[in-house]
């Protein structure tokens, strides 16, 4: 693994043999890389779980997945962890009196043929979000061990810890079974851009 690089243009082939750009301010990393090119290339389904410091590519890196996959894959979505509490937190305050109706079709998310749910953790902190988003892992787990596999990938920049601390120990233990947590380790390609005046 290398440290930042300007304009990067590595790039690699999809199961079409369409050319995928890597994002300018991708950070290199060839195991990741080989790992990303022979998912697009298999199409089997997965289920990975982002993990690592803010601006180290976790979000470039999953937003270039979907890209490629959604062609192939409906329904999917790709959406914050906050955006998508926000959208529960509106259908359960409706006055729509068919809420019953509009909670199986927000569950219906999860059945998506690929997903993308982007900064886990960084949602409302309450303990209703809490039990929201401990229940969509539970329901992955019952996708998963019922063979409904899915192409999901998760992103966060809390670590197993800090994710069994908010969402319960219950939750991390489905995790390690359910996802394999990819770890990045690179430092924010943010960092080249701060700006600093000495006085």
């Amino acid at each position: 693994m290398t440290g930042l690089k300007e304009l990067q243009e590595s790039q690699f082939p999809n199961q079409e043999g369409v050319m995928i750009d890597y994002p300018s301010n991708w950070i290199k990393n060839g195991k990741l890389n080989e790992l990303v090119e022979s998912t697009l290339q298999d199409n089997k389904p997965f289920a990975w779980l982002f993990v690592g410091n803010a601006g180290c590519g976790k979000t470039a890196m999953a937003e270039l997945m979907y890209k490629d996959l959604c062609k192939q894959h409906k329904p999917n979505w790709f959406m914050t962890a906050n955006a998508l509490y926000s959208k529960y937190i509106n259908l359960v305050s409706s006055k729509d009196a068919d809420k019953a109706r509009d909670l199986t079709n927000l569950n219906q998310y999860f059945n998506s043929e690929l997903f993308v749910l982007d900064d886990l953790g960084r949602e409302i902190g309450s303990e209703a979000s809490t039990t929201f988003f401990a229940n969509l892992f539970s329901e992955q787990y019952e996708a998963f061990t019922e063979g409904k596999q899915h192409r999901c990938i998760i992103t966060t920049n809390l670590h197993s810890d800090q994710i069994a601390k908010r969402y319960g120990d219950h939750v991390m233990d489905r995790i390690f079974e359910v996802f394999t947590i990819i770890k990045f380790n690179n430092p924010s390609y943010r960092e080249k851009l701060k700006k600093v005046v000495e006085l």
